[in-house]
């Protein structure tokens, strides 16, 4: 068993922590304008979003800071065991994780229309690859849509906010997505959701049409996944780390309940 329990982060609770997220977006913003490497911004991100919640001190056997890696293991409630990163790997996978997303930004197309299969994959690897990595002990998910903001952002998308309120309204679709990435080792489930966010947030009709292609072939991708993969091949250091097995069936009824 883990050392402490991580947050679920169904909700943001408390007008604190409404002003929180809003005083990140001075921190986004500057960051979609710099070269400045991920491993500057995301800390101070996390810092700015949990500032003043008593709450996180009390996460696991130490006093920790928020901005600060965790350095015990985590465990949540209805996943297996060590299905995070353990916390005294967090610190060198996280930092290996910063470098291959500054070099997916600095390679990212700079406008959305004709590219929107490589934004949104790049998109949805960001968003998994650190919420597997779980650096911290709670914001995590927070934290994930920040730094999926900025690769959609960076990218032309700028009238595209993914705030908590869509996540927390499509939660439970959230949730399978993200199992799903789980068990088959592909990001077509992650993706398939975002692309149905940015088919309902989205303003510029053309755009929406290629999105909504995009969602024809991902939903193909999704029904004919019947054999699992590795999450290695989603980000080859999981195959070198101590991680849950990802290896069971995939669950059809969620296959089935996301499709609808």
């Amino acid at each position: 068993m883990g050392e402490g329990a991580a947050s679920t982060e169904n909700n943001i609770h408390s007008s604190r922590e409404i002003d929180n997220y809003i005083a990140t977006s001075e921190l986004l913003n500057g960051w979609v304008n710099s070269d400045w490497p991920s491993s500057y911004f995301v800390p101070p991100i996390h810092k700015q979003l949990l500032l003043g919640i008593e709450d996180y001190q009390k996460k696991g056997l130490m006093r920790v800071s928020p901005g600060e890696f965790r350095k015990k293991d985590i465990w949540v409630s209805g996943e297996p065991e060590n299905f995070y990163v353990r916390g005294t790997d967090v610190e060198p996978v996280v930092r290996e994780f910063f470098r291959d997303l500054d070099s997916s930004i600095a390679s990212r197309p700079e406008k959305a229309s004709g590219n929107l299969k490589q934004i949104v994959h790049t998109a949805a690897w960001a968003y998994y690859v650190f919420e597997r990595i779980h650096p911290f002990f709670d914001g995590n998910g927070r934290t994930g849509r920040i730094i999926l903001n900025r690769v959609l952002r960076g990218s032309g998308l700028d009238g595209i906010i993914f705030l908590d309120t869509w996540f927390n309204q499509e939660r439970e679709n959230h949730l399978d997505a993200m199992n799903l990435v789980d068990k088959t080792g592909d990001l077509a489930p992650l993706e398939l959701y975002l692309l149905h966010s940015l088919s309902t947030n989205i303003n510029n009709l053309y755009l929406k049409g290629e999105i909504d292609s995009l969602i024809t072939e991902k939903e193909d991708v999704l029904l004919k996944s019947t054999t699992p993969k590795n999450i290695g091949n989603i980000w080859q250091p999981f195959s070198k780390i101590d991680l849950a097995s990802a290896d069971a069936a995939i669950p059809e009824p969620v296959v089935d309940r996301y499709l609808i």
